[in-house]
């Protein structure tokens, strides 16, 4: 997305790429899963001229994405801007609205359920219109498989690594002590 938004867009600088949704696919905010339980979060309402978004079609962009992993689990790799070359000529129909629609594969005569989504480089604030603010619900299928240090694996993670370095130079001084004696 970065690389076709660097392409196509004037006023993309290259930034993290936001994904904003037209207006008749405005997300559901009593749906579970959009953060922790009792996050704040906000849905903006935004007016973003056409030429600052890279729109594209979510279902083909789904099959784009999974098809990468065949080159992550393919045993003769081309090179990495090889692969780039393919995906680009490959899934380049993602942005390209008049030809899913008269595809029969995919939107042909199905204009109605087609479902854009597009990306913008930056929101600036004369672009807001609405913000609108509410707190994630629990998503309890998601806990009831994660462990009970799933919020602590980043500290647990910390720990540990401060532990090897921290035996490390402890073995280091020793070597050095040993070497003074000596």
């Amino acid at each position: 997305m970065v690389r076709v938004a660097k392409k196509r867009l004037p006023y993309y600088e290259g930034n993290y790429p936001i994904w904003v949704w037209e207006e008749n696919n405005y997300p559901n905010r009593n749906q579970i899963a959009w953060g922790r339980e009792n996050s704040k979060m906000v849905i903006l309402t935004l007016d973003v001229p056409n030429e600052w978004v890279l729109w594209s079609y979510f279902d083909y962009w789904c099959c784009a994405m999974t098809d990468e992993s065949i080159y992550l689990h393919t045993k003769n790799k081309c090179t990495l801007d090889e692969w780039y070359t393919y995906m680009d000529k490959e899934y380049g129909i993602i942005f390209d609205f008049d030809y899913l629609l008269s595809h029969p594969d995919w939107c042909l005569g199905k204009e109605d359920s087609l479902e854009k989504q597009g990306v913008i480089g930056r929101i600036p604030l004369s672009f807001v219109k609405k913000v609108r603010r509410f707190r994630a619900k629990e998503d309890k299928s998601i806990n009831t498989i994660r462990s009970d240090k799933w919020d602590n694996r980043k500290e647990s993670r910390i720990n540990k690594m401060n532990r090897k370095l921290k035996k490390k130079k402890d073995k280091q001084k020793k070597l050095q002590k040993r070497l003074i004696r000596n």
